[in-house]
């Protein structure tokens, strides 16, 4: 059931992603720099940066990491 759990909520993470300018927008106000976060989620910070301007999406665990962040960012 655990599995499930965790399954289900990086589904909802990645569905609830935020438009690419708010996600820059997000980390922006949280004071966080592209290094600094493509480095919690394992990947360049070219990645980041084309997510934030919409050039590609993030997929599968990259996804589902990044919008968990997102939201504990902006609830921060």
């Amino acid at each position: 059931m655990l599995e499930t759990d965790k399954l289900l909520e990086r589904t909802r993470a990645v569905n609830r992603l935020p438009e690419p300018p708010r996600r820059r927008q997000i980390r922006e106000n949280a004071g966080v720099s592209q290094r600094e976060l493509a480095g919690v989620l394992g990947v360049s910070v070219m990645a980041v940066n084309r997510w934030e301007r919409g050039l590609t999406k993030p997929r599968g665990r990259y996804a589902a990491a990044y919008g968990v962040l997102l939201e504990k960012l902006e609830a921060a």
